[in-house]
């Protein structure tokens, strides 16, 4: 197994991916979770339905919201 794909940046591409093929834009969080939940581009485990000790909603939720976080510190959503 490649150490580079990371569920992080599996998550980070899946998202990217949404946000292109989405038809609003610009898209809000939930529009994108249900987008991602309703096609099933996510093969999730029970551990994602989960919340973080801090959080009320699923983890990969949160997940993805940091993802969105990355893609923009790195260049890869909005223009600087």
């Amino acid at each position: 197994m490649n150490d580079q794909y990371t569920e992080q940046l599996q998550r980070l591409v899946c998202l990217l991916f949404v946000l292109n093929e989405m038809p609003s834009r610009p898209a809000r969080k939930q529009e994108v979770i249900e987008y991602i939940r309703q096609r099933h581009y996510m093969d999730f485990r029970p551990e994602d339905w989960q919340s973080y000790e801090t959080q009320i909603e699923p983890r990969w939720n949160t997940d993805i919201a940091f993802r969105r976080k990355d893609g923009v510190e790195w260049g890869l959503l909005f223009k600087r």
